[in-house]
């Protein structure tokens, strides 16, 4: 019976992953993750940027529009002169 048990033990044992078969998949599992999150990192901050831009063109715009003689480009001098 202790024999049975033995052999029982050792099919077992034979049946698991190594550990670098487990290090492997834990590695490729994390890489992918990580590439997933800095994908949609870089997708935020690019949406976070185009909208930043409008939002200050819109400003410029709405400025300009308030203060027709007023340009707001920095060449332009500002006061008597």
């Amino acid at each position: 019976m202790r024999a049975l048990a033995v052999v029982a033990l050792l099919l077992l044992a034979g049946c698991q992953k190594s550990f670098d078969e487990r290090y492997e998949e834990a590695q490729k599992k994390m890489t992918s993750q990580a590439a997933s999150i800095d994908q949609e990192l870089a997708t935020k901050a690019s949406e976070a940027a185009m909208g930043e831009a409008a939002a200050s063109e819109a400003v410029v715009v709405a400025t300009a529009a308030a203060n027709p003689t007023h340009s707001p480009s920095p060449l332009r001098r500002q006061g008597p002169n």
